[in-house]
């Protein structure tokens, strides 16, 4: 039996690519459309057992395409899903009254997201192809954890590991690898105190210095043109590179990390006011570990030169980041983190970078 079609709708790149590959481990056959005009005419053409649509999007929103969709005769009895962090009553309203068979909300969690999209194709006798990443990505959640000791030991290992590939992705050169190095033990160390002076949980200042420096870790499946382009992204080439949260999200859940190591590499380039990727967070929905590192994370790209830039000075850095305090960081971190300036400048004596340009950029 051939695995059922879905049809994913979604004008972000980013969060598009990251619901087709959940998508595909459930066992789906995949179409994409990238806005409600795209979606209806795949619709007419393919005819796909099942739709899953981003709420607020250009044009057409959410409600408004699932109103054409169900115009269409093969679509109006198949499943529809909407994807959204409106949770308003009249948002909820407006789904339920063009039929909408489920609400995922955002943000969600990966394999509750393959859960519903299982579970919607159950309820209308559809059945998703059993492939081997079906089943690994099914069973994820049974994997019994190592007792808490071990379990410490191994995570500390594998944050050993992930520094030294964070090095191997600048395969051209020592200085390079050096450079990224000190730039993951960096952003570790400075999370790991931000974390501490702000008064975080106890399990969050840990997990900072567990998972601080793992932001990156997903640029390992970038193309090395993206990697090493020495100036600003084509808006292809930024689309590429915003999927390196995708993938860095997916290789540490599959390390079987846990959620807080996972949350630092998917969500660091949300932004306080929702304009960030992959999932438009806004504000205090964006996970704490995320919200810690990306204040370290831009304030160490700030201090380190580029190829197509001199270093900024001191002063200026922190005038810039006082300035992204309620728009892209989080105000309160930003002024725990400017009050607190000798201990950031011991964690960089403890590691300077090597002469010439760094290598990663947090702007683009």
């Amino acid at each position: 039996m051939a695995a059922p079609t879905i049809l994913i709708v979604e004008d972000d790149p980013s969060l598009r690519a990251l619901e087709r590959r959940l998508a595909d481990r459930a066992g789906f056959r995949v179409l994409e459309a990238a806005d409600g005009p795209e979606a209806v005419a795949m619709a007419v053409e393919h005819e796909p057992d099942m739709v899953i649509s981003d709420y607020h999007m250009p044009g057409m929103d959410g409600p408004e395409v699932v109103q054409a969709l169900r115009a269409i005769p093969c679509m109006r009895r198949r499943p529809i899903l909407v994807v959204t962090a409106d949770q308003s009553v009249e948002s909820v309203a407006r789904l339920r009254q063009v039929g909408v068979d489920e609400i995922i909300v955002k943000p969600f969690d990966p394999s509750e997201f393959r859960s519903s999209l299982r579970r919607a194709a159950s309820k209308h006798g559809l059945h998703p192809e059993i492939t081997p990443r079906a089943r690994q990505g099914a069973s994820t959640k049974t994997v019994a954890a190592p007792p808490v000791g071990q379990q410490d030991a191994r995570i500390a290992q594998l944050s050993q590991l992930v520094v030294v590939l964070a090095a191997a992705m600048e395969r051209p050169g020592r200085a390079d690898a050096e450079r990224t190095r000190n730039h993951v033990l960096r952003v570790g160390a400075l999370a790991a105190l931000l974390a501490r002076r702000a008064q975080c949980e106890a399990s969050v200042v840990q997990s900072m210095e567990f998972f601080g420096g793992l932001h990156d870790v997903g640029k390992i499946g970038l193309r090395e043109h993206i990697l090493r382009k020495p100036d600003l992204y084509t808006p292809v080439e930024r689309d590429e590179m915003r999927t390196h949260t995708l993938i860095g999200a997916e290789l540490l859940r599959s390390a079987a990390l846990p959620n807080s190591a996972v949350n630092v590499a998917m969500f660091h380039h949300e932004r306080w006011d929702g304009f960030g990727y992959p999932q438009g967070l806004r504000g205090n929905r964006i996970p704490i570990e995320a919200r810690v590192v990306a204040v370290v994370d831009v304030y160490d790209a700030m201090r380190s030169s580029r190829s197509y830039r001199a270093e900024i000075p001191l002063p200026e850095v922190i005038s810039r980041l006082s300035a992204l305090a309620g728009t892209q960081l989080d105000p309160d971190l930003v002024k725990v983190f400017l009050s607190i300036p000798d201990e950031v400048e011991e964690i960089y004596k403890a590691h300077p970078d090597p002469s010439g340009e760094p290598d990663l950029e947090v702007w683009r």
